[in-house]
Formats: structure tokens, C-alpha cells, sequence
């Protein structure tokens, strides 16, 4: 278990009480220990070091005073209190709690609420593990069970996600994909409303859109995607947007492949960019004002087209 600790040590003047309340949320918000009033700890890193750094010039700023001790626990003792001070075990089990609530009403929840309260869920424990600095048991047991709750809602609401093929993905001449009708399941979700987008706009201007109750039901002259068996569906590590990127070189694009990466998070999660939280708020918004997937899909395409615009100039 790592010893090596960082202090900082704060002394301010005055009673400017709103830069006091903006110091504090920032410490917390970097998951700080309280050694007394104005003393604070993190495990020695380049992140706490850069915190404390800008933290300080702030102070200096107000006519306070703030300095930092690099310094390692001076015996086991010692030791043991400064990691009670980063136990997170309550909160997980507070955040536990929440899932296991949330798993017990899922049947009676509309889908859009069931991902709102998804979305809230997964941010809470990301921001819970980033302060994490000696994780434990408890955030694995914490993250099965946001796992079972986000499969729930997937078999609930998505049935029928693809299981992704092993093979080779070959590159393609759109001009014989021309004029088609092409077909995924209904009650689009993010991959395979940006996929159809990814189609309308790049591949197929004129193609014509079929959403299926069941994959079983796909028209035998259609273009499945994004369902098993279908001509373009999950390969490897890539979603169905990815395969029809990749499928008709479309990669090149400016902007195309950090929104393949939102996608892939946003579908199957990873690392998370920076733009996912907000799509995925849009997706849910556009769902709840939509009538049906059609009206679904002209809604997102203005969201595609401008976020793909946005991140080629990024």
C-alpha cells in the first residue's frame, strides 16, 4: 500500500465566503481527506500535485497563505488513519443501495425513465471512482450489480443485441448500394439510429428504413444491420456503425472517427469521450418527443450532422 501523502496547508484572510465555499467543493470534488480546518491530504500523485499547485496560486490570489508538504506515514499506525480518510465503503454502499432500487422497479418504469436514471447511476459511480484511490471489494460488487441493471434495461427494451461475428470486415463500393431498403430492429437506440443516419447521409441518399419487431421478420430485400445475421452487425470490437464506417472507408472523414468512438462507448461502453454524456442526454430527449422511429431519425440526423461538424473542427 503506497505511503508517500501530499498536504496542503491553508491559511485565509478576510471573509470572502464565496471563494471559501469554491475551495472547498473543488477539494471535495477531488475526494481530499480533512486532517483538521484547513489542513488537507491526498495520496502522493501528479494529479494531486497539480491540484494543490493551482489551488495555491488561487490563495496567494486572495492574500492567503498555502504551502505543500510531500511527506510518507511515519509508521503503520499512522498509516491505517490516513487511509480511513479515503474509505469509500458507505458511499458504494449508498450507491448499491440506489441500483437495487432501481433494479426492483424496473418493470414498471417507461424506458426513457429506466436510462435517465441508468445515466445518473453510471455518473455517480464514475465520479465515486475517480476519488477511489484504494478501491476494494466493494466498488467491484458495486459495478456487477450497475452491470446486471444496464443488461436488464438492454434485454427489456433492446432484445435481440447482436452477439459480434469474428471475421473480416471488406471494403465496399457504395454506387451497389444504391436505392435500398435497409432494416434494423425498432425503438432505435444510439447505435443504430447513428448507424441509419451513418447510411443516409454517406452511403445510401435515397435508402428507405424498415424497423423490425423481430429480426426474423427482415424483408429477404433488405440490408439488415445491427442484429445477428445481418449483412452489417457488431465484428470484433466494432459496432454496426464502426462496420459500415470501416465497411465503406469512411474513416477519413473529418470528425468521423471520434463520433465512432462516442458511439462505441455510448453502445457498449470503454472509454468514455468527452461529447457521450451529452448525446446520450439528446438520444433520450429526442425518444421521449418522438412519435415513432421515423420521427426519431430526422430528429438525430440534425444532431449527427452538427456534432459531426463540431468534432472535424475539433
Amino acid at each position: 500500500m503506497p505511503n508517500q501523502w501530499l498536504n496542503l496547508v491553508v491559511s485565509l484572510t478576510g471573509k470572502n465566503q464565496a471563494f471559501r465555499m469554491r475551495l472547498w467543493r473543488q477539494l471535495k470534488a477531488a475526494g481530499a481527506g480533512v486532517l483538521r480546518d484547513g489542513v488537507y491530504l491526498l495520496p502522493q500523485s501528479a494529479t494531486a500535485e497539480k491540484l494543490f499547485t493551482i489551488i495555491c496560486a488561487d490563495i496567494e490570489n486572495q492574500s492567503g497563505i498555502a504551502y505543500t508538504i510531500s511527506f510518507e506515514s511515519s509508521n503503520a499506525i499512522q498509516q491505517q488513519k490516513f487511509l480511513a480518510l479515503f474509505d469509500r465503503s458507505e458511499h458504494y454502499h449508498k450507491l448499491l443501495a440506489q441500483i437495487q432500487q432501481a433494479n426492483s422497479e424496473l418493470d414498471n418504469q417507461h424506458e426513457a425513465q429506466a436510462r435517465k436514471i441508468l445515466v445518473r447511476l453510471r455518473n455517480e459511480l464514475q465520479q465515486l471512482q475517480q476519488i477511489d484511490f484504494f478501491p476494494d471489494e466493494t466498488q467491484t460488487q458495486t459495478e456487477v450489480a450497475l452491470n446486471h441493471y444496464c443488461d436488464r434495461i438492454e434485454n427489456q427494451f433492446s432484445p435481440h443485441e447482436p452477439v459480434a461475428e469474428n471475421k473480416s470486415i471488406t471494403s465496399l463500393d457504395k454506387q451497389q448500394f444504391q436505392n435500398r431498403l435497409w432494416a434494423t430492429r425498432k425503438n432505435l437506440w444510439v447505435d443504430r439510429v447513428a448507424s441509419a443516419w451513418l447510411i443516409k447521409t454517406f452511403i445510401d441518399p435515397h435508402a428507405r428504413f424498415v424497423w423490425l419487431e423481430h429480426p426474423e421478420q427482415c424483408p429477404a430485400d433488405a440490408l439488415g444491420f445491427d442484429f445477428n445475421n445481418a449483412r452489417f452487425t457488431h465484428v470484433d470490437d466494432y459496432v454496426s456503425f464502426e462496420v459500415l464506417m470501416h465497411s465503406f472507408d469512411m474513416q477519413n472523414i473529418p470528425g468521423m472517427k471520434p463520433l465512432a468512438e462516442i458511439i462505441h462507448y455510448l453502445d457498449v461502453g470503454g472509454i468514455e469521450p468527452l461529447e457521450a454524456k451529452g448525446l446520450e442526454a439528446l438520444i433520450l430527449g429526442a425518444r421521449e418527443n418522438s412519435a415513432n422511429d421515423d420521427v426519431l431519425l430526422t430528429t438525430m440526423s440534425s444532431v449527427f450532422d452538427c456534432l459531426l461538424a463540431g468534432l472535424s473542427k475539433a
